[in-house]
């Protein structure tokens, strides 16, 4: 029904009462002593012309109003339908190896990181019904940002990760899954998703990556893996003697078959990339296969109605004053 009242009772109050005065006065007029007018020159000419429909349009305009207000004491509504999208997000921890083998220069522009830090961008962009966390991880893992819908802020958050110091250089990727799994453990969202990126070997952290991924696989969260890195030598930045960072020449150690069991034990996929390109594609297909559920919904809402009802009582009201002004013998 796209019209009804919120407060049909105030409305019949309201009408009984007004139903009670006008008895009330008309009795009164009736049985009162009614005196004798004498009408002047002025009284009658204002009777002819204007002065014969003036009279009848103010007392219009006055019941108008009245009945304007009625109706707003009503409360009344418009109850519409509109067809929406209920989307079904997915929880996602992007998880980021930060060591300093990571500004390897085999991934242009700017190196490893800044080349994972270009695609996590876009695969960022591309989550918008989604809720997402960032975590980071050397020596230990640092949770940069908890899940969250506002992907502005945690876009900003993410072009603000740089390489840690070398006083907390190492990989523990054990850790990084522990940590990723604390963000999701408790999540209400039907599909859970991790994706780990690292280049690296695990060399530090109490938990071992497979412990973590079946502490993952018992909540069930899907962990996907990325390695990343080319095979042979690159410039990597490295500690000289007296602190200094230099850059050398070196291949960098990668794990790729702990990597696949990872993927394996939590029923998703792992993934290696040699370059910027091939890393790009490889989130384009994590982003294929962890689809965001869009389906309508239909929700009623309600328009209040009573601004408008009470704006044309008012303006029904100054016309009904104006027209007695011109007017004055029609009270």
């Amino acid at each position: 029904m796209p019209l009804a009242l919120r407060s049909p009772e105030t409305l019949l109050w309201a009408l009984a009462a007004l139903a009670a005065l006008s008895g009330a006065a008309w009795a009164f007029l009736r049985f009162r002593r009614q005196p004798l007018y004498f009408p002047g020159a002025r009284w009658l000419a204002e009777l002819s012309g204007p002065g014969r429909w003036l009279p009848r349009l103010a007392y219009g305009c006055l019941w108008a109003a009245l009945g304007a207000l009625l109706v707003a004491l009503g409360q009344p509504v418009y109850q519409g339908q509109r067809v929406e999208p209920a989307t079904e997000g997915v929880d996602i921890v992007l998880a980021l190896d930060v060591s300093t083998s990571m500004s390897a220069q085999d991934f242009q522009p700017g190196g490893r990181l800044q080349a994972a830090k270009a695609v996590l961008g876009e695969f960022i962009r591309q989550r918008p019904h989604d809720r997402l966390a960032l975590i980071t991880f050397a020596a230990d893992a640092y949770v940069v940002c908890p899940l969250t819908s506002d992907h502005y802020s945690l876009e900003a958050l993410l072009e603000a990760v740089e390489l840690i110091p070398f006083e907390a250089d190492g990989t523990a990727i054990g850790m990084a899954l522990a940590s990723a799994l604390n963000r999701l453990r408790d999540s209400p969202a039907k599909s859970k998703v991790a994706v780990l990126l690292t280049d690296g070997v695990n060399n530090k952290g109490e938990i071992s990556p497979i412990q973590a991924a079946e502490f993952c696989r018992r909540y069930g969260i899907r962990v996907y893996t990325v390695g990343i890195g080319s095979v042979g030598e690159t410039q990597v930045m490295a500690r000289a003697p007296d602190g200094r960072p230099v850059w050398i020449q070196a291949r960098v150690e990668s794990d790729p078959a702990t990597l696949a069991e990872i993927a394996r034990i939590t029923n998703a996929k792992n993934y290696a990339a040699s370059d910027a390109a091939r890393l790009k594609g490889i989130y384009t297909e994590i982003d294929r296969l962890e689809k965001t559920v869009l389906e309508r919904k239909t929700v009623t809402y309600e328009a209040d109605l009573r601004p408008p009802f009470l704006w044309f009582a008012l303006a029904c009201t100054a016309l009904a004053a104006a027209l007695f002004l011109k007017c004055p013998t029609c009270l």
